[in-house]
């Protein structure tokens, strides 16, 4: 904040606290204050990398590695990109990101990695064209540019979830040199965001609420940052009656109510019939 800026602002804080009485005083100095002093929040989390295979096909390789997607730029080289799944502080997005790679081994050898092709419907079948940039497959520059990119902040049940899509490959085409670090450190800076804190009205911090996010994210640790929420048992937000054929094929909508922090449960008819006794 610029200096002249930053003394108009005190200037009108002090004039404002001259208005109010003692006791209120303090209170609006402290949250004054905490408006100036705010700093983004940092989460950090290393990955290790050496569980890959180079598969051939045809005149091409392709690098098969576990639970990442080969994609790029249609024509240019297919690299695995991993998505890391980052719990961020409650109420918070994410303001920047960093890629630290280390320990960069090079794989023996020059391999000509499969270009990207085309990608349209089935029912329309292969175009016939073989997709190739031919500038990228004489450059000799480190790919990709950036071995990492923002795939944005996301809200499940009011926990907030950021996604980086990042690669520990080096390419250079004209060579065919392969390289890889064997840890990556994904840094993500965060910042607070009226979205985000409006997702955590939909707050869902149940057992069964955990669980599923903790065998989503990959920093479940950060669980513990969020408020335990104590429902009763028998506590729901909706209930759905149906005959008890249909019971089943509302599996769905209750996983997807859960998700946003509504517990749903279903009764069949016959289930609440036989539960009751009399007659109306």
């Amino acid at each position: 904040m610029p200096k002249e800026l930053l003394h108009n602002y005190f200037t009108f804080a002090a004039h404002i606290l001259n208005l109010i009485p003692m006791k209120k005083t303090l209170l609006i100095y402290f949250a004054i204050s905490l408006g100036l002093i705010t700093h983004a929040k940092t989460i950090e989390k290393t990955f290790f990398y050496t569980d890959f295979q180079l598969e051939q096909k045809g005149d091409y390789f392709i690098i098969q590695a576990p639970n990442a997607l080969n994609t790029a730029i249609t024509g240019q080289a297919l690299l695995p990109w991993y998505a890391a799944k980052l719990l961020l502080p409650p109420g918070e997005v994410i303001e920047s990101i960093e890629f630290i790679g280390t320990n960069l081994i090079e794989i023996p050898g020059s391999f000509q990695l499969m270009p990207k092709q085309y990608v349209q419907p089935i029912s329309k079948g292969g175009s016939g064209i073989f997709a190739k940039d031919e500038d990228f497959y004489k450059s000799n520059v480190a790919y990709p540019n950036e071995n990492i990119t923002n795939g944005g902040s996301h809200f499940w049940a009011g926990h907030s979830i950021g996604f980086v899509n990042y690669t520990p490959f080096v390419y250079k085409a004209k060579s065919g040199i392969i390289s890889y670090y064997t840890q990556v450190t994904i840094i993500v800076k965060t910042k607070p965001s009226a979205k985000g804190e409006a997702a955590q009205l939909l707050s869902n911090n149940q057992k069964g609420t955990q669980n599923q996010i903790a065998s989503f994210i990959d920093n479940p640790e950060s669980l513990s940052d969020y408020p335990t929420q104590i429902t009763k048992n028998d506590h729901y937000d909706y209930l759905i009656i149906t005959p008890e054929q249909f019971v089943a094929e509302f599996d769905t909508l209750v996983k997807h109510y859960l998700v946003r922090g509504l517990k749903t449960i279903v009764k069949s008819k016959e289930e609440i019939l036989s539960e009751m006794t009399g007659q109306d």
